[in-house]
């Protein structure tokens, strides 16, 4: 499983947007989801955070992952 956040950190000062992919898979036997670890990237723009997090999700969807939920 991999999963993609975007996160808006911001401050009244500071812009800041985080691109968080997390890696995790399913133990049958102990029913629960195994989290693996994550990566973030941080970027002042709000424009390079979607650029960034575009780039993950195309490279989730080409190994596999093309599912998406989009809170809202």
């Amino acid at each position: 499983m991999v999963e993609l956040e975007l996160l808006d950190r911001s401050s009244a000062t500071h812009p800041s947007f985080l691109v968080r992919e997390v890696h995790a898979f399913w133990s049958a036997s102990a029913q629960q989801i195994q989290w693996k670890g994550f990566e973030d990237k941080t970027f002042t723009s709000v424009s390079e955070a979607q650029h960034s997090f575009a780039d993950r999700w195309k490279a989730a969807s080409k190994a596999g992952f093309a599912y998406r939920t989009v809170l809202g």
